[in-house]
């Protein structure tokens, strides 16, 4: 075979190449931001039914400064949490924890509640203290699934 054969045959091998490297990086970043994108509107509908909760615990608080939230939103936050467990594990269990700590704050401050006592109040206190420190786990936990894509780096 003569260079100009061979030339002609590496270049057609070359381009075939290069038109699979091509669609294969295309597909693989279509797909990363899809994932991207499924992650934060599953975080982003979680949080909005973590609001939620703290909304009711604000009003119970204060009803005349605040407004209940509205029961809808307050049951948005169980399935999205199924979802959180189902896409990212690795931020469910901090969200888990989170959600269950404001539905006891919403549920501690009703002012519907039977018996309260000083039992009660210590849990109150205990649950309104460590709230900020698995908010801050939480809100970490999910820019880093964000960051990493899912993928937890090794």
């Amino acid at each position: 075979m003569t260079p100009a054969t061979w030339i002609a045959l590496l270049g057609g091998v070359l381009t075939l190449a290069g038109v699979w490297l091509g669609s294969w990086l295309t597909t693989k970043a279509t797909r990363d931001q899809r994932l991207h994108d499924a992650h934060q509107e599953a975080f982003a509908r979680y949080l909005a039914g973590c609001a939620a909760w703290e909304a009711l615990a604000q009003h119970h608080f204060a009803p005349a400064r605040f407004i209940r939230p509205s029961d809808e939103a307050l049951a948005d936050a169980a399935p999205a949490l199924q979802v959180l467990w189902l896409i990212a594990p690795s931020v469910a269990k901090d969200a888990d924890g989170y959600l269950a700590s404001l539905q006891i704050l919403a549920d501690y401050t009703s002012p519907n509640f039977p018996e309260w006592n000083d039992d009660l109040q210590a849990i109150l206190d205990r649950t309104t203290e460590r709230l900020p420190r698995v908010k801050s786990a939480l809100l970490e936990a999910m820019r880093a699934d964000l960051v990493t894509g899912g993928v937890s780096p090794r």
